[in-house]
């Protein structure tokens, strides 16, 4: 079992191991959000054109429109694994409309951004206790209850009484208790006993050359206030001195690791203003190294555009890989060609006045009128506006070659079916890699609940969802599982030039 003193030299060894990696990402979520500081008359203007952002949006939207379509082969030829390979279909699928339909985001939206953008996409699965509140304690039955009355041994009036009134009690206490475990029931069959949750990247490191990956740390940024709260157990490493970091403010950043691999965790913290990240003194553990008994790590890492010549954590690229040079191009001579026009309309003039503080500079607001005497003249100017929009549009085709951006906005400029279904197959080729490869990280997701439910949980897991274009009542327990986890996903791509 590895110790935190090994954990904690991965912690300072990967971020600069992967630090090409960040670099990458850093650039590319650029191209999605970044103003290019353009050249102009007067100095610098920030200019943004749609193509970096539109490229993913169109992208994303296609690919999340539907739910993924879960289905579970059967193990056997009999009618007993018919029924479970319908019951675990129905209920992945239920969940998977679950997750969707009760946040503020769709999950898979989220995933699909990290693969566009970053190239890599990371989801987490994990158990979660307490997701399930505890069941309402049935009340105990008085003993001859369901016995006939000469069969009671009641010897005076008095035991009589307070045998009818122990009844009367009974029959109260179970109706409550049905009312409190219908609330228990819906309360379970809306809540999931795991959470699959989307991770940035950008602060996962995998186990270096290793795909899947034996182990994985995840270690980002949060305030102390926060640290504090959720973790006030905190201690340090290795002995029993003060649980807390002196002169820390509730708003300083401390770093949060995890490490995670098929059967252990480990919560850490660390805080630069310490010193040295690898001195044991200069971090707390908010959970001391635990077995979680899973039998998986709990990252499912994806991607679409892959390159298998390089190293697996660095195989994923990003949708900016190929026109990550013609995004700033194109933007530098839309910015040229948005200069001409403004050159056009407010052309140079040569005027002709005797006075030292003459000024005419409509574009600033500062005009002189003419005194008598006083005349303007237009400078000669000869506009290379056909030579810039033949390299914009050379460029803007480029781009469109390597996204198909126009295609997936529904605005092809074809006319026949034929030319349609030539860019809808153009269309298809970009998103494939990106529908199979969420399909892939869906199926993997769908195997880490089933042995949870199976392993861990080890009672049915109810929800409400939809299967099948129907609400079910999805229930799944380890009787339906039996150790069995293979599922297929399909991830529809819905695209305008192939609805009609």
């Amino acid at each position: 079992m590895i110790t935190p003193e090994e954990i904690i030299r991965l912690a300072s060894e990967l971020p600069a191991y992967y630090a090409k990696r960040d670099v990458d990402f850093r650039q590319d979520e650029s191209f999605f959000t970044k103003t290019f500081d353009i050249p102009m008359p007067k100095g610098k203007k920030p200019l943004m054109l749609p193509t970096g952002p539109m490229v993913v949006i169109n992208g994303i939207n296609h690919l999340s429109r539907s739910y993924p379509k879960c289905s579970m082969p059967r193990r056997a030829d009999t009618d007993i694994a018919q029924r479970d390979a319908e019951t675990i279909s129905n209920f992945l699928n239920a969940m998977w409309y679950m997750l969707q339909s009760q946040r503020s985001k769709s999950l898979t939206r989220d995933a699909l951004w990290y693969a566009f953008v970053r190239g890599p996409s990371v989801f987490k699965v994990l158990h979660d206790p307490n997701a399930w509140p505890s069941a309402p304690e049935e009340p105990v039955m008085p003993d001859g209850y369901d016995a006939d009355v000469g069969e009671w041994a009641i010897s005076s009036q008095a035991e009589l009484d307070e045998t009818l009134a122990n009844f009367a009690q009974y029959e109260v206490d179970y109706e409550e208790w049905k009312q409190k475990q219908d609330d228990w029931q819906g309360e379970i069959e809306t809540n999931l006993p795991f959470t699959i949750q989307v991770r940035d990247p950008m602060y996962v490191y995998p186990e270096p050359g290793v795909d899947p990956p034996s182990y994985v740390l995840e270690v980002y940024e949060s305030t102390w206030a926060y640290i504090r709260k959720q973790w006030p157990e905190m201690s340090r490493i290795g002995d029993d001195q003060p649980n807390h970091f002196e002169g820390l403010k509730d708003q300083d950043k401390v770093r949060w690791v995890e490490y995670w691999d098929n059967e252990h965790f480990w919560y850490g913290i660390y805080h630069a203003k310490r010193g040295d990240l690898r001195k044991l003194d200069n971090w707390r553990q908010a959970r001391p190294m635990q077995r979680h008994g899973w039998g998986f790590v709990p990252y499912v890492i994806w991607g679409g555009w892959s390159a298998p010549i390089d190293r697996p954590e660095h195989q994923y690229q990003s949708v900016y890989y190929a026109i990550r040079d013609l995004i700033p191009y194109e933007c530098a001579l839309f910015s040229q060609r948005a200069h001409i026009i403004r050159k056009y309309t407010w052309p140079t003039i040569k005027v002709k006045a005797s006075r030292p503080n003459f000024k005419f500079k409509p574009d600033e607001g500062e005009i002189n009128y003419f005194q008598e005497g006083e005349d303007a003249t237009y400078m000669e100017w000869s506009s290379p506006l056909p030579i810039l929009e033949i390299q914009l549009d050379s460029v803007e085709d480029y781009i469109a070659a390597s996204t198909t951006p126009e295609v997936l906005r529904g605005t092809a400029k074809a006319r026949s079916g034929y030319a349609l279904a030539q860019q809808a197959s153009l269309a298809q080729a970009f998103t494939t890699p990106f529908a199979i490869a969420l399909a892939y990280a869906v199926q993997q997701v769908n195997e880490r609940v089933l042995k949870l439910i199976d392993k861990v949980i080890k009672q049915p897991v109810r929800i409400w969802g939809k299967s099948g274009g129907e609400m079910v009542l999805a229930e799944v327990g380890p009787a339906n599982i039996r150790g069995y986890y293979r599922n297929l996903v399909d991830v529809e791509v819905v695209l305008p030039v192939t609805r009609y």
